[in-house]
């Protein structure tokens, strides 16, 4: 399942960010003369022909995330094709182009494959591209052309705004042989309080399906993002089921203290007291970090009170949390001890829940207190830091960042981070901002992501920089979603896209 969760669970990093461990010396002065226009249309073309999986999902999401309108033949065509992973894209591609940014429900009901639809509904609703009338209209629909189990995932959302119907849909749903999509529906029905439903979730954890605990996972995740509160009582079985893998466990915790589960803080306080190791009273602590102001006061005692430097720490970021205290000297200081998943918690606290002002302190302080430590792990923070600075505050964003990138701080892997972070922005941001005036005189590499950058957020590249952009997209320095963008900026800005397009949807 795609379905997110409020910002309280960790998620996946955004693709790009691998590419900073596979960037060679990119060649902008020195490569031969070859034609950068055919070049640029073998990336674009390559980017669409015998693709499947995670490559060809990070090269779309690189092409709808430059909300470029000229780009609309090419998604209109994907919409229409035979290939099931470009009519996806295809059909994301031109939700996200729409005005008004939403799904064609036509181009929905065109998709054949049930499971394939269920997967552009479930990306479609992360990136909120379905509304509620939307999602009335498709489980409305009794033509046959939207999935049964689609239609048990547009429920959920109808569930969590009030606004639902199709009882019946849910009841035949508990009877089918797909794991996940009875569970669902089970999870809705609880939710309904539906006598018995419950069931349905008990004979889950008691499954022995080689799918069991990827279903756990989703079905715990859906509960948190929705706010399903009937099912805090479930998650907490989930919890306490030592048949059940650790950090499936401690979701379901999170999952029934999420919910406000009776007895839920009691196990919490009783599994905290009774950690084997660290790892696990770290693991509890996180679980209190991650429910923001829900943290309860006993949680944020138990915690001060132990001798451990990190759990004391984030004893007091948790205290802050629940009373409304000063936060940022405490996420600060628990930064300072240089513990992964507390970083990666500051971030995340920092993008989607902090105050501005306490945001722009904290990323500001994931970025500065990286900037002599170019292990990938912290330059991948500075990454997220970056873009995240960036949708919290540009300006904020270009005085801090300019200061680091013009101060003896500076190192290539931290341009490499701050580039790259800007790089995700949208585009039309004008993210480049922050680096004018600041051409990079080091590694190659550096120049390269600076120069796409600029391509990317800029129409007033010199000739210079222009063919120094064109050696960029065929020299092969670059791979994967970074190089198709700098091919589709160039051919943008030397005003050879319709024809390119043309070229390509040709051989579509």
């Amino acid at each position: 399942s795609r379905f997110g969760h409020r910002a309280s669970w960790p998620c996946p990093v955004w693709a790009a960010v691998g590419l900073m461990a596979v960037l060679p010396a990119v060649a902008l002065a020195s490569a031969p003369a070859d034609p950068s226009t055919e070049s640029a249309i073998h990336v674009l073309r390559s980017s669409i022909k015998a693709q499947r999986g995670p490559a060809l999902g990070a090269l779309q999401m690189a092409l709808r995330q430059l909300r470029d309108p000229a780009l609309a033949p090419l998604f209109s065509a994907l919409a229409d094709s035979v290939n099931p992973q470009l009519q996806l894209q295809g059909i994301l591609g031109l939700a996200q182009l729409d005005p008004a940014g939403k799904l064609d429900l036509a181009r929905v009901a065109a998709v054949r494959s049930g499971p394939l639809q269920a997967e552009l509904i479930s990306m479609a609703m992360d990136l909120k591209l379905l509304s509620d009338d939307q999602a009335r209209q498709l489980v409305g629909w009794s033509e046959g052309n939207v999935d049964e189990a689609v239609k048990v995932l547009l429920l959920a959302q109808l569930i969590a705004d009030g606004s639902f119907e199709g009882l019946p849909i849910l009841r035949e749903a508990t009877a089918s042989v797909n794991l996940g999509r009875r569970s669902l529906a089970a999870l809705q029905l609880v939710e309904l309080q539906e006598p018995g439903a419950v069931e349905h979730l008990d004979q889950l954890i008691a499954s022995t399906h080689p799918r069991r605990d990827a279903v756990l996972k989703m079905v715990l995740n859906v509960a948190v993002r929705f706010g399903f509160t009937h099912a805090g009582p479930w998650a907490l079985k989930v919890a306490g089921n030592r048949a059940i893998a650790i950090q499936i466990r401690m979701q379901g915790l999170h999952a029934a203290l999420t919910l406000e589960a009776p007895h839920a803080l009691d196990q919490w306080l009783q599994q905290f007291a009774s950690a084997p190791d660290l790892g696990t009273g770290i693991r509890l602590a996180l679980i209190g970090l991650r429910l923001g102001a829900q943290v309860d006061g006993a949680m944020t005692e138990v915690m001060w009170q132990r001798p451990e430097p990190l759990i004391r720490q984030m004893g007091q970021v948790a205290r802050a949390l629940a009373t409304g205290g000063p936060i940022t000297p405490a996420v600060i200081g628990l930064i300072d001890l240089e513990h992964a998943r507390c970083q990666r918690w500051a971030l995340q606290y920092a993008s989607s829940q902090a105050d501005q002002a306490d945001a722009i302190a904290i990323l500001g302080h994931l970025i500065l207190s990286s900037a002599q430590d170019s292990r990938q792990a912290r330059m991948e923070l500075v990454v997220m830091a970056t873009y995240a600075l960036w949708e919290q505050d540009p300006q904020a964003a270009i005085t801090l960042l300019r200061t680091v990138l013009a101060s003896d701080l500076k190192s290539e892997p931290l341009w490499q981070a701050i580039l790259l972070g800007l790089i995700r922005c949208d585009a039309g941001s004008d993210a480049h901002r922050v680096v004018e005036g600041l051409e990079p005189a080091g590694q190659r590499q550096t120049r390269g992501l600076w120069l796409l950058l600029e391509a990317k957020h800029s129409d007033r590249l010199d000739a210079r920089q222009l063919a120094d952009l064109g050696l960029l997209v065929r020299g092969g320095s670059i791979q994967g979603p970074l190089r198709l963008q700098a091919a589709w900026r160039y051919l943008r800005l030397t005003k050879q896209s319709e024809a390119a397009l043309s070229q390509v949807l040709d051989q579509l």
